[in-house]
């Protein structure tokens, strides 16, 4: 067991339509940023962000917050699966714990604008 402290971060991208996601009337995209704090294997404190509580949608910073974030863990070794064999839902995996999930319309563009790679199927 190993007596260090850790980080695992547990970023969400929401991209869709509809009342369960987004609302009635709001912008489609936003995400919500999970951090855990572990010393060992003991969860010692856990931090929120979620970019909706603070507008109706993404701004500008908030996307580049997300890219900074998301660049920062691609540093690590990942892997990516689809999610029930549906189009719509990814998850990315890295080593140590953290995940990244897509859930939204256009995967294509999420692998260009925000991971900023292209997708091999």
């Amino acid at each position: 067991m190993s007596s260090r402290l850790r980080k695992v971060e547990h970023i969400v991208i929401f991209d869709m339509n509809g009342e369960m996601v987004a609302g009635k009337k709001e912008e489609p995209f936003w995400f919500k940023d999970q951090k855990e704090y572990y010393f060992g294997d003991k969860k010692i404190t856990e931090s929120n962000y979620n970019s909706k509580s603070r507008k109706v949608r993404v701004s500008k910073n908030q996307l580049e917050l997300l890219k900074r974030k998301i660049n920062k863990m691609m540093e690590e070794p990942f892997c990516w699966v689809d999610v029930e064999e549906n189009e719509q839902w990814l998850d990315i995996n890295f080593r140590g714990g953290s995940t990244i999930s897509y859930m939204g319309n256009d995967r294509a563009k999420f692998f260009q604008k925000v991971l900023g790679i292209e997708e091999r199927r």
